[in-house]
């Protein structure tokens, strides 16, 4: 096989030469091969043609088997890691989708949002009614009213969080608010039970008035395929059976403050009528206490019939003061026996100081037949005055306590 000089195109017969033997020009050029990309460059090429790579870099070694082994593992999970992603996302998107843009799934909504307004307005309409509601039934009505409201606000927060559907803006937007004041009007209906004197509340159940009218205005004109939002209370009625509630529990109040005030009234007259009986009853108990040492020390002394005179007189005094106090005390209704059993009581005290006296004045003219039959009458007289006067002091401290609870 020939070659031909490149520099002057003379054939070159032996292949082996170096230089041209015409005109010496070098035939053989010397070449590099880039370790990058294998391609052959001059000799005075310093970066390959064909990548860029300088002469002198080097490349790094190729992997093994068992690297491009684990490397080929590693990009096949990398790839189906990728797919698995994508086909979670996939189905999600493809759930979220039918479940959320559905249009009947979306309609479902409107079905019950009119369920649970129908019921809440129910319930809070049918036990408000005149003689609905009790003392008894308050409270748990107040806890089914809460729990109405809560899935009245439930449902406001599931509207609130829905995209409309298309061509459902307008009753999407009616449906919340409607859910809304719906909610705003069982608070009005809680806050009235929980306290009905609040005289806060008759602005607010001005302003209830408005609310439900909108509520029955607005359930009215939403319509949707297979739901119509009309409820089937009249929730307009609610503010005036509110209102007849709040009046009727002030009046209830007015009546309640009025027993108390007769109560306490009451209460004052029996502690004045106690107290002053008590202070009568005392000073009886010192008169009996003060005739009864006189005449003790009477006896025991021989005093003269002159001072013995003056110790039943005054012992009928005393008794007489007693007496008078006591006609004039003011009895409460339902303690007048009281005063006239103690009133009893002195009016034989008196008698007895009388035949006492009678007794005296006979024994001291000598009459003593006469003077003993009285000394039986009077000693008769006060055993009686004794039996009566025990049996009124157990009388009288067994009403006082329980009149003065």
């Amino acid at each position: 096989m020939e070659e031909k000089c490149k520099n002057c195109g003379e054939t070159i017969a032996d292949l082996e030469s170096k230089y041209c033997p015409h005109c010496g020009a070098k035939i053989k050029v010397d070449t590099w091969q880039c370790s990058a990309c294998s391609t052959t460059n001059e000799g005075e090429a310093k970066f390959c043609k064909n990548c860029g790579r300088g002469r002198k870099e080097v490349v790094a070694k190729q992997p093994e088997y068992s690297d491009i082994t684990m490397i080929t593992k590693y990009k096949y999970f990398k790839q189906v890691a990728i797919a698995v992603v994508l086909l979670i996302a996939t189905v999600c998107g493809s759930y979220y989708y039918f479940t959320n843009m559905n249009e009947g799934n979306y309609l479902k909504l409107y079905s019950e949002a009119h369920n649970v307004l129908n019921e809440a307005t129910g319930v809070v309409v049918t036990n408000t009614k005149p003689g609905a509601m009790t003392a008894e039934s308050v409270d748990e009505l107040k806890k089914r009213l809460q729990s109405q409201k809560d899935e009245v606000d439930n449902e406001a927060k599931a509207f609130t969080s829905k995209k409309p559907f298309q061509g459902y803006s307008a009753q999407h937007e009616a449906v919340t608010e409607l859910l809304q004041k719906e909610s705003n009007i069982l608070g009005l209906a809680i806050q009235v039970l929980n306290n009905p004197l609040d005289e806060g509340l008759d602005s607010l159940l001005e302003e209830g008035k408005d609310t439900a009218q909108q509520i029955k205005n607005l359930s009215g004109q939403i319509s949707v395929p297979n739901t119509v939002m009309t409820l089937d209370d009249d929730i307009t009625v609610l503010p005036q059976q509110l209102k007849a509630y709040v009046l009727e529990q002030r009046k209830l109040e007015e009546e309640r403050k009025r027993l108390e005030a007769e109560r306490q009234a009451r209460l004052k007259e029996l502690n004045d009528f106690f107290a002053e009986m008590d202070s009568a009853i005392s000073q009886y108990n010192n008169a009996k206490s003060n005739l009864g040492g006189m005449m003790e020390s009477a006896r025991k002394s021989n005093i003269i019939w002159a001072d013995y005179f003056k110790v039943l007189d005054q012992a009928k005094s005393d008794r007489s003061s007693v007496r008078y106090k006591v006609n004039n005390i003011k009895a409460p209704k339902g303690t007048d026996d009281l005063k006239r059993e103690f009133l009893d009581v002195l009016d034989n005290a008196l008698r007895y100081c009388d035949v006492m006296r009678i007794r005296a004045n006979l024994e001291f003219n000598h009459y003593y037949y006469d003077a003993y039959k009285k000394k039986e009458e009077s000693d008769s007289i006060d055993k009686n005055v004794q039996n009566s006067y025990a049996s009124f002091i157990e009388n009288y401290n067994a009403r006082k306590e329980e009149m003065l609870k």
